[in-house]
């Protein structure tokens, strides 16, 4: 299933500050001497790739919230880290096939690696603009066995030591023979990344399972022994790990515990716990009750939780409305979950840096955009084959993302969707966008077939009816897996862009 971009960050770290002011950014000219010595000594051309991800879900997803499971064992292991002068941008060039061609010059080969648990993980490749860009990332094991089909690290996370905002998405797929697991990272944001420190860290390998389960714990006895340790009156999160009643609700996932059953303000509440003294996310769960009487499936209205840091323990809350306790006999729990089966419980960490994208064309416009009675000023507008940045401030926070389109010198138009937007307290705001696939509609043309003959729908990106478009992504497949990708930029072929119906020329 197909998702905008906005769906595929499931990392946000947002440090905003109240004073921040838009200064013009000065991109160095001249590599760091080390990378020069490294990329010589290995012979390797510079290049650099643009691409975007959309995080793509490995499985299938669960109605209820989020849920975590089990505490993790630390593994010891012998650890190193390498800096290895080699590398092609193979999986770029795989990736993108043709297309790749226009961004050949602006790859950048990595090969920075951490060994530990008897795994390598290697930063393989990135390209970047500005402020956005893709990194890949592999695991392989040093005894050259396969990783089984839907393993995947279970976080990635990246750190820039940089006021600013940064998002990040994954998707993940295996080698032909097995025996890598690639990481397609998309990062975006407004935080410069080239000439820093990219700190990046993985954890936690292998896969989600799913399973059903259900408990005949008898739930009115469970109440009743709940009322003898925590009173009425104190909050459901409030109770200690000896109030809890502990109760294993299945065998299958026996660090899964009923704790307490309790009506606040008349409402159900069934509260379940789980050690975990790190917080890794193991488990989703989707409690349910079944009614004896009818079989009937009854749904919770409400949910939430929290981490108890001192006793290292994780709380959920279900809540049922209409439940009384005439009903707590004729019930019993439902259970749906996935779970995170561990190939390894480590931590790998990479620290590496980027070098300047120089195919980037700079627009400062400075023009004021007005929507819906709402002022925009564009005080900086960058182009690469990536993507879309603009910069700029807003009157109110009501004004949301800037839609628009890319006109080129042959007449076509390239849609454009919003890949992502960061304001801050001030209203500074850089917003992200990417070109969707599809979207090459000559003017006044009422065809429906993209160039990849694809049926195409039409959305309201501008009040020009004659830009036809879908949130479609192009697809590669690696390995069995289909990896999301954008339709790639050429970027001395852009005329002007258009946002909101007004034309800023590039030049």
């Amino acid at each position: 299933m197909n998702k905008k971009i906005t769906e595929l960050m499931d990392e946000l770290d947002i440090d905003l500050l109240e004073n921040i002011k838009l200064e013009e950014e000065r991109e160095g000219k001249q590599l760091d001497l080390t990378r020069i010595k490294e990329k010589a000594m290995a012979g390797i051309s510079q290049q650099q790739v643009v691409s975007f991800e959309k995080k793509k879900e490995e499985k299938k997803k669960l109605k209820g919230r989020k849920r975590y499971f089990l505490p993790l064992i630390a593994l010891i292991g012998i650890m190193a880290i390498t800096v290895v002068a080699v590398g092609t941008n193979e999986q770029l060039r795989t990736l993108w096939g043709e297309s790749f061609s226009l961004i050949e010059k602006e790859a950048q080969s990595v090969q920075k690696q951490f060994i530990a648990e008897g795994i390598i993980f290697k930063v393989e490749e990135a390209v970047i603009d500005d402020k956005s860009g893709i990194i890949i990332t592999s695991f392989e094991r040093q005894d050259g066995k396969t990783f089984e089909k839907e393993s995947m690290p279970l976080r990635i996370q990246l750190h820039i030591n940089e006021s600013g905002g940064l998002g990040w998405g994954s998707q993940h797929y295996l080698s032909e023979d097995g025996k890598k697991l690639f990481s397609v990272i998309q990062v975006s944001g407004d935080k410069k990344l080239s000439g820093k420190d990219i700190e990046l860290t993985a954890s936690c390998l292998g896969k989600w399972e799913a399973g059903h389960t259900t408990t005949r714990l008898d739930l009115n006895k469970a109440y009743e022994e709940s009322k003898k340790v925590v009173s009425d009156d104190k909050a459901w999160e409030e109770y200690s790990i000896d109030q809890g009643l502990g109760l294993t609700i299945s065998e299958e996932i026996p660090q899964f515990k009923l704790d307490q059953v309790r009506f606040i303000d008349d409402v159900l509440h069934i509260i379940t716990s789980y050690q975990d003294s790190i917080g890794e996310e193991l488990l989703q769960t989707h409690v349910k009750l079944i009614d004896t009487r009818t079989g009937a499936e009854i749904e919770y209205n409400s949910g939430s939780g929290t981490w108890d840091t001192t006793n290292g323990l994780h709380k959920m809350s279900d809540q049922f409305e209409d439940i009384t306790e005439a009903d707590l006999p004729y019930l019993e729990m439902g259970v749906d979950y996935d779970y995170f089966n561990l190939i390894s419980d480590g931590k790998w960490q990479v620290t590496f840096r980027l070098d300047s994208n120089h195919n980037t064309k700079r627009i400062r416009p400075n023009v004021i955009i007005e929507k819906d009675n709402l002022k925009v000023k564009i005080n900086e507008i960058k182009l690469s084959a990536l993507g879309v940045k603009i910069e700029g401030s807003k009157n109110t926070e009501l004004m949301k993302d800037l839609s628009g389109y890319l006109l080129m010198k042959d007449g076509r138009k390239l849609g454009l969707f919003s890949n992502s937007m960061s304001t801050r307290f001030n209203l500074w705001f850089t917003q992200h966008l990417n070109v969707q696939q599809g979207v090459i509609i000559e003017e006044d043309s009422k065809d429906t077939t993209s160039e990849l003959g694809n049926k195409v729908d039409k959305v309201g990106i501008s009040n020009d009816e004659s830009i036809l478009s879908d949130y479609s992504i192009s697809f590669s497949t690696m390995g069995g897996t289909e990896i999301s990708l954008p339709n790639l930029i050429d970027v001395n072929q852009v005329e002007s862009i258009v946002i909101e119906d007004t034309i800023i020329p590039i030049r």
